[in-house]
């Protein structure tokens, strides 16, 4: 299918995807690059690949101006001509209302065509939908299938999921060697829950026997990368003495980092500390601000 995007079913807002009159190219050489000129004639001329890259330039700025409606109007045009990635791309427009009013079935709809093609990120996305009930009935044997697929690809984010999924025992055998492998693949590819998620089976003991150096090394990782929850995993340490020197100083600079991302546990951690009068000055008593968490 090439030509004119359909718009039947999706109400998106006019002033995003109205059709544009064809530009006349040799009018725009000036003003893009040669590279995305030649692009966008491949893509007029029914390139489904040609396509979506059009989309990924418009929405980058890369060789032309952004321009997020001409992103939006040949991601569709290429996800209706089957390319999965534009479908994944669609279905997380939808699923975050960006540039389309957010519709959760649409968005299950599109990530399910792209998982159908094997796309692993789609089947991560929605098996994420069956996780929440997001368009489609919770159903969380659907979702843990559908991470299991993603996983099997070496997808960093289902490998943590599946594992999240075994350790609770939601849709699968509730099993921990099973969840600390899983969290153990994601963890060395960067991700940060994983590096979060494997510091607690170390810290607790979880099929592994009690590592809290191990522990300290994932926590740390996954601070680095900025994840709010390890901030609070690695203040615990240093407040308790495990496996690091008993630092109430240095705990109250790590909980106070979690308490100012709105941490509620970090936050009621910090005013215990400054409560008692560790982790601040002798003598000076300082209180801490208790936002209630976000639900």
């Amino acid at each position: 299918m090439c030509g004119v995007v359909s718009l039947v079913g999706i109400l998106l807002n006019a002033q995003d995807v109205s059709p544009a009159p064809s530009e006349n190219l040799k009018d725009v050489v000036g003003k893009r690059s040669q590279q995305f000129v030649e692009l966008l004639r491949r893509a007029e001329a029914c390139d489904e690949y040609a396509q979506y890259n059009v989309a990924n330039a418009y929405s980058t700025g890369t060789g032309v101006a952004k321009d997020g409606a001409e992103a939006v109007r040949w991601w569709l045009q290429s996800a209706q001509n089957g390319i999965a990635e534009a479908q994944n791309r669609m279905g997380y427009l939808y699923e975050y209302g960006l540039r389309v009013p957010q519709d959760f079935r649409e968005a299950a709809r599109y990530f399910n065509s792209a998982a159908e093609q094997k796309l692993a990120v789609a089947e991560h996305n929605l098996g994420h939908m069956y996780q929440y009930g997001q368009g489609v009935p919770r159903d969380y044997a659907r979702a843990a299938d559908l991470y299991g697929q993603a996983a099997a690809q070496g997808l960093a984010p289902a490998q943590n999921e599946l594992g999240v999924a075994y350790a609770r025992g939601a849709g699968v055998p509730q099993n921990a060697a099973s969840a600390f492998r899983l969290f153990r693949l994601a963890a060395e590819q960067g991700e940060a829950s994983a590096q979060q998620n494997l510091g607690i089976m170390y810290l607790e003991g979880r099929s592994t026997a009690r590592n809290y150096p191990e522990a300290l090394r994932w926590f740390s990782q996954a601070a680095n990368q900025g994840l709010v929850d390890s901030y609070r995993s690695l203040g615990h340490m240093y407040e308790y003495g495990q496996g690091v020197d008993r630092d109430p100083s240095k705990a109250a600079d790590l909980y106070r980092k979690a308490a100012e991302h709105g941490l509620a546990t970090a936050q009621l951690e910090l005013g215990d500390l400054y409560r008692i009068g560790k982790g601040c000055a002798t003598g000076l008593f300082r209180g801490c601000k208790v936002v209630p968490a976000s639900s």
